[in-house]
């Protein structure tokens, strides 16, 4: 449970950054969605490889826990893959985007 509460922890943490930070984001008023694909942009290529390799196995992972039958075993899997999805979105965000966002999108520091 406290793998969950810190998990949802971060992702607030990285709702209200984004806010702060000014990301770009399209709408007006009240409803506005952050334009994830500059923000993925920000990320470097080596990065975003291994982010879309987790999201992979995250999904494969989600169709095994689906296929087993005992109960307690592929509830274990599910939770365990969709954790490493919860800590990856901010890894990927305070890591790399944040960095960028305030320097006005330049390159990465190293």
């Amino acid at each position: 449970m406290a793998l969950f509460a810190g998990a949802f922890a971060l992702l607030a943490a990285l709702i209200v950054r984004l806010r702060e930070a000014g990301a770009p984001a399209r709408g007006q008023g009240a409803i506005r969605m952050v334009e994830w694909r500059g923000l993925a942009a920000l990320i470097p290529a080596g990065a975003r490889r291994a982010g879309v390799a987790v999201v992979g196995y995250v999904l494969m992972n989600l169709a095994l826990s689906l296929f087993l039958t005992d109960d307690g075993v592929g509830s274990v899997r599910l939770l365990s893959g969709h954790l490493l999805l919860f800590y990856l979105i901010p890894l990927m965000y305070f890591r790399f985007v944040e960095l960028r966002l305030r320097d006005g999108g330049g390159p990465p520091r190293p």
